[in-house]
């Protein structure tokens, strides 16, 4: 479901960044869509787009958007294209299973791994750019932020209240004795308190983009299907960029798909920005660090005390839900993840952020 075009001109080319391309109709579902992320190589004039086709579809879709290096508009590329199967990804496995494997992906990620076990604090705000585009210009921007705190080994803070539409405040913590959930709007606030022991699931992941906390480099590498981009110098700092594709199918035949890139500091090893290219536009998660490896203010863990609200206690679990859960992620991994709530056979019953 998820191909790769390369378009060659006759002559120089304005790059992406000035003249980006575009699949017309691209919220037709029967029609491709783009990832609003193409690659221009100047020397061979060359373009290299990712498109999303639909399994088991035919359909004509033109391109368009291209111009010359001086500004003149190409005329709309007419293609067609024909999906017999439901292969996840028209990509060569093997080459993609060879780049997991790459020996100097493999030891940066096991630098990685070590640099974040080193870790024993961390105060850290996320800024979340989200660009919005129609027919290939971007016409939208949002830029929200959230907070996070860790002090070792049990102490946690996460704020999502700019990230939540529905929630003047959402805030989640631990003092290491409770778990404490604090949400609403003025006049219709609620403040959970959860004994630790009785908080049965612990979805955590902080500074943690490839989950090597838990992961060995290779498992982690595989899981994603990362690849080693190569280096870049931003702000006068050196970084790691590495790579994944994903690709899902829903309902048998609306695909969606992303470019997920990660810049990691050469010094530090940790995130400094994670970009996601989708069909619809991109996302741009920025990473900065207050306070590293320094004690932190126990109060912010504390259960907080405000003036008419008082703590209540969870919902009592029964044969429907049977478990408890926190999500605390500040989405170094592609995907911040701030929640509350219970599982159990009837499913799932929670409130947050993703």
């Amino acid at each position: 479901m998820l191909t790769f075009l390369e378009i060659e001109f006759d002559q120089p080319m304005s790059p992406p960044t000035d003249s980006p391309p575009h699949v017309t109709g691209w919220f037709n579902p029967e029609k491709p869509r783009m990832i609003s992320h193409a690659d221009y190589d100047a020397a061979r004039r060359t373009f290299r787009l990712a498109l999303l086709l639909p399994p088991k579809k035919s359909a004509e879709f033109r391109l368009t958007g291209f111009r010359s290096a001086d500004g003149v508009p190409v005329e709309p590329i007419k293609l067609n294209y024909r999906v017999t199967g439901e292969k996840r990804a028209a990509v060569d496995l093997t080459q993609t299973e060879t780049e997991a494997k790459d020996p100097k992906l493999l030891a940066l990620l096991e630098t990685i791994r070590q640099k974040r076990g080193q870790l024993t604090s961390l105060a850290e705000r996320v800024q979340t750019l989200t660009l919005s585009k129609e027919e290939g210009v971007f016409t939208h921007l949002d830029s929200k932020s959230a907070a996070f705190q860790w002090q070792s080994p049990d102490r946690f803070y996460g704020d999502a209240s700019e990230m939540m539409s529905s929630a003047a405040a959402f805030r989640i913590g631990s003092n290491g004795q409770n778990w404490w959930h604090y949400a609403g709007q003025p006049g219709d606030e609620k403040l959970v308190v959860c004994p630790a022991k009785e908080m049965h699931t612990l979805n955590v992941s902080l500074c943690d983009p490839f989950e090597l906390t838990r992961k060995a480099p290779e498992k982690a590498a595989a899981d994603l299907g990362l690849r080693l981009v190569g280096m870049n110098k931003q702000g006068g700092s050196a970084g790691h960029l590495l790579q994944a594709w994903k690709v899902d199918l829903h309902g048998g035949s609306f695909v969606w798909g992303q470019l997920t890139r990660w810049r990691i500091n050469a010094e530090t090893c940790r995130p400094e920005e994670v970009a996601t290219f989708h069909p619809i536009g991109v996302t741009r998660t920025r990473f900065h660090y207050d306070a590293v490896n320094e004690p932190l203010p126990m109060a912010t863990f504390n259960v907080p005390k405000l003036e008419g609200v008082s703590p209540r206690p969870p919902e009592a679990l029964d044969a429907d839900y049977t478990k408890r859960f926190i999500n605390l992620r500040d989405g170094s991994d592609g995907r911040m993840s701030v929640r509350w709530g219970k599982k159990g056979p009837t499913g799932t019953s929670s409130s947050g952020l993703n």
